[in-house]
């Protein structure tokens, strides 16, 4: 039997600042068996984000530091960019 909460985590910075980030992926997955995703940590000069490459595609969340919301990248595995969905809005 699991304990209440054991799915819970709780993230904390190694050093106090005004502001953190955080980006947390979880793939829910049955005990028994692997996930069938993999997720790799990306980064830029205007951001960061996250992948998940899957079986028949790939998805890209990307924050920068001007806006609010993320903007996703689907990818087929082809390599063809399947959709674009952008939400991002200028910070004040």
């Amino acid at each position: 039997k699991k304990e209440p909460g054991a799915w819970r985590i709780e993230v904390s910075p190694a050093s106090k600042r005004k502001e953190d980030q955080f980006l947390v992926v979880l793939l829910p997955t049955l005990a028994d068996k692997s996930p069938t995703h993999q997720v790799r940590l990306l980064e830029s000069r205007s951001g960061v984000g996250c992948e998940v490459a899957g079986p028949g595609r790939t998805t890209r969340f990307w924050f920068d530091r001007q806006h609010a919301g993320p903007r996703v990248e689907i990818f087929a595995d082809s390599g063809a960019k399947e959709q674009v969905f952008d939400a991002r809005v200028p910070l004040p």
